[in-house]
């Protein structure tokens, strides 16, 4: 089901303040767009680790999205071929925010992630070949490639993040969550912003009662 953070954070807004918001309405909806993208990591990071108990180290598809033909290009200064990362994504461990780089085509030959200090580390020994396969690793916004040719550098890559929601136009950019999950995000929100709306109620008989002078 696709919405956007905005709507996400809206319906948030309403509930923290009982159904009803206005411009008096004590969080802002801006700070609950950021609550709501901090909410969806942490949700997919108690997802991975519950994943983890019942003994299956993996990803839910749901949070899982594909970025087809993205471009490999090539860095003169460092003699590597690389792609821009199409998206920001989750830190996970084991850098499983990035779930799968392959060719579009050979998704059953994917690349192997190696640590970003392969080359120095596997230089001159068998393991640097990889058995055949090409490699990556990730610096900042982009990955690198090791065993990356010419010729395989004219075919574009396909890559697979668990996309963090905070490269998004809150308001324009749709996204696709479950239901379920959207309603995870918003009472996860609700449960931390609702104290603050709580008002210690008045007590109109106390108050305007007058002080009672001294003998």
């Amino acid at each position: 089901m696709s919405t956007t953070l905005y709507k996400i954070a809206e319906q948030a807004q309403r509930r923290i303040a009982g159904g009803q918001t206005s411009s008096d309405t004590a969080v802002k909806i801006q700070e609950l767009i950021i609550a709501a993208q901090q909410a969806f990591a942490q949700i997919v990071k108690i997802n991975l680790f519950n994943n983890k108990k019942d003994g299956e180290y993996y990803v839910n598809g749901a949070f899982i999205y594909s970025f087809d033909d993205v471009p490999v290009l090539y860095d003169s200064k460092k003699d590597l071929y690389y792609s821009e990362l199409p998206s920001t994504y989750i830190a996970l461990p084991h850098e499983m925010g990035i779930s799968q780089v392959s060719s579009m085509k050979s998704q059953f030959k994917a690349f192997v992630r190696v640590n970003p200090n392969f080359l120095t580390q596997s230089y001159g020994l068998k393991i640097s070949g990889l058995l055949g396969h090409k490699g990556y690793w990730s610096e900042n916004n982009k990955l690198y490639y090791t065993n990356m040719d010419k010729i395989n550098a004219n075919d574009n890559v396909l890559i697979k993040l668990v996309v963090g929601l905070d490269g998004l136009d809150p308001y324009e950019d749709e996204i696709g969550i479950p239901p379920e999950i959207q309603e995870q995000i918003v009472q996860s929100i609700y449960e931390k912003y609702a104290p603050m709306q709580v008002q210690i109620p008045e007590d109109t008989i106390n108050n305007n009662k007058k002080p009672v002078s001294g003998s």
